[in-house]
């Protein structure tokens, strides 16, 4: 793996996130890739298969959203030949309906190398409890 094919999918999963903070339909669009297939997996939903399903999923989610905004964490990528995946923790601070919702998510997003760049086939957030604040305990062998 180059440093720059790390950036670059460190890029392309930075522009999914600004699209979403942006709530941004067309930006969103740009994210995904057209040739491959894609899915998604938002949390509590069942799987969401196909570009047009999965960007119309987006539309909605947009569409009942007031503003969003995205603490991530603990990202690490891995990339492997024209495949590449992005493990992070998601802190969620939405306003949807005029309620303010926060929520943690254990997030992989999955993208392939196209002529435009890494492009995303799959998005899966699973929903899981804050981090802990405490520190970790010291495990002795």
């Amino acid at each position: 793996m180059s440093t720059s094919d790390d950036e670059a999918v460190l890029a392309s999963n930075k522009a999914f996130y600004t699209a979403f903070e942006a709530l941004d339909a067309a930006a969103m669009d740009a994210v995904w890739s057209s040739s491959a297939p894609v899915t998604c997996i938002h949390p509590g939903w069942a799987p969401v298969t196909g570009r047009d399903r999965v960007l119309d999923s987006w539309s909605g989610i947009f569409r009942g959203t007031d503003r969003i905004r995205f603490e991530l964490n603990d990202i690490r990528t891995f990339i492997s030949g024209d495949h590449a995946w992005v493990i992070l923790m998601e802190e969620i601070e939405a306003h949807q309906a005029g309620q303010l919702v926060r929520a943690y998510a254990i997030t992989t997003n999955i993208f392939v190398r196209e002529e435009a760049g890494w492009k995303m086939v799959h998005h899966h957030a699973g929903p899981t409890p804050p981090p802990s604040k405490q520190p970790k305990a010291s495990v002795l062998h």
